[in-house]
C-alpha cells in the first residue's frame, strides 16, 4: 500500500514561529479540510508543496517564502524511513 507522508521543516519562513503541532507547545496545526499547514502564529497557510496561499501576513509580508519541504524516502526492507535534506 502506498502511502505520501509530507516532512516541512518546523520554522515558518515568516516570522520564524514554531509550527509544531499545538498539543507540543507550537503554533502549527493541519487544516484536513483544505489540505494545508497553517501556521497559527499569523495564520500563513501553506500548500502540500510548500507554497504560500494566503494569511494575514499576506498583508505585510512583502516577500512570501514557501515553507520548506523535505523528501522521505523508506526501506521497506527495515521498516524505517528517513528524511533527506536539501544540498
Amino acid at each position: 500500500d502506498d502511502a505520501t507522508v509530507l516532512a516541512y521543516d518546523a520554522i515558518c519562513p515568516h516570522l520564524q514561529c514554531e509550527m509544531t503541532p499545538s498539543a507540543a507547545g507550537g503554533v502549527g496545526a493541519w487544516d484536513k479540510a483544505k489540505n494545508e499547514l497553517v501556521c497559527q502564529c499569523h495564520m500563513s497557510r501553506f500548500r502540500t508543496d510548500g507554497t504560500f496561499v494566503e494569511g494575514s501576513t499576506n498583508g505585510g509580508w512583502a516577500n512570501p517564502q514557501p515553507a520548506a519541504t523535505y523528501t522521505v524516502e523508506f526501506d521497506q526492507t527495515a521498516g524505517t524511513g528517513v528524511v533527506k535534506a536539501a544540498g
